[in-house]
């Protein structure tokens, strides 16, 4: 995509949180170090938006800076966190498998019950995604509670044990990690002339 197509689209991000915010260019020029006419500028795609003023604006009118830049469609945290969770659900089936692809391996549940009972199992993918999804625990009987899920992950020939309570934020951790694969993968095969983008 070229700069003056990326100025466009972050002017545009730009004017509509503004206008959600029910905020004008002035106001925004005012909490911030910046000019009218240097946001005018970046609206109307004029002048590209810095990173330093993109973490300012994005401060301010509750968004991701990183939506400001264009360099994600998920506008605020909760927005790409949905997003993720929807992605999980979808994927449950095959969720392990895409970590697998990538080096990261999800060997071992471990069910530690009220009752002092301890089990290890195979990692069950629906009850992962319950995990992502709700951030608390099933019971299983009326009399019997799970206390605590952790699971074994392998990644780079190490094992780390993961509490349930950190699931959302690995899976963050490792959708961000794909992503800049994915970015790097692109990058090189546009460097390397494979494809070319279609205007």
């Amino acid at each position: 995509m070229n700069e003056e197509k990326v100025n466009s689209i972050c002017g545009i991000r730009l004017k509509e949180c503004l206008k959600e915010k029910n905020m004008t260019q002035k106001e925004l020029a005012n909490l911030t170090l910046y000019t009218s006419q240097y946001i005018s500028n970046i609206i109307t795609g004029k002048k590209p938006m810095s990173v330093k003023s993109a973490y300012q604006f994005a401060e301010i009118l509750g968004v991701r800076a990183e939506y400001l830049l264009n360099k994600s469609n998920h506008k605020t945290i909760a927005e790409k966190n949905n997003t993720l969770l929807n992605f999980c659900i979808e994927c449950a089936g095959g969720f392990f498998s895409v970590l697998a692809f990538n080096g990261i391996f999800i060997s071992q549940e471990i069910i530690t019950y009220k009752d002092g009972n301890i089990h290890y199992n195979k990692p069950d993918d629906k009850l992962f995604m319950f995990l992502i999804m709700n951030n608390s625990l099933p019971s299983i009987t009326e009399n019997s509670t799970i206390l605590k899920i952790e699971y074994d992950i392998r990644f780079d020939l190490k094992t780390y044990r993961v509490d349930h309570t950190r699931i959302k934020e690995l899976i963050s951790f490792i959708q961000e990690f794909l992503e800049v694969k994915r970015n790097v993968l692109y990058k090189d095969c546009i460097e390397k002339g494979l494809f070319e983008e279609i205007k």
